[in-house]
């Protein structure tokens, strides 16, 4: 019984399991994300005041042209988020399929 104890088994008599290992990838995906938020508020000065409304810009088309640089700084930016939600929602308990898939 006492190697069961050792071994991380909970007892019969209800104990909880110890608890999981805690993971760096949750505060690391918080702090990438408010890195993207600052990233994208940049120039914090000198912006314009548009003539049209803050969210015409859904009714709008795609833009007519993107460059190698827009696809590439986009990638080089939001995949390491990706990967770091992952690693985060795998971490806290979610399987693979739960963490790839929205239930």
């Amino acid at each position: 019984m006492e190697s069961e104890r050792a071994a991380g088994a909970p007892s019969s008599a209800g104990e909880a399991p110890p608890p999981r290992h805690r993971s760096s990838a949750v505060p690391l995906a918080w702090l990438y994300a408010a890195l993207i938020v600052y990233a994208s508020l940049y120039p914090f000065e000198g912006w314009r005041n548009p003539a049209v409304g803050p969210l015409d810009f859904l009714a709008t088309g795609w833009p007519r042209y993107w460059t190698g640089f827009d696809l590439v700084s986009n990638l080089l930016g939001y995949l390491p988020f990706g990967v770091l939600v992952f690693i985060a929602l795998v971490r806290v308990g979610h399987g693979t399929a739960a963490a790839t898939w929205p239930s």
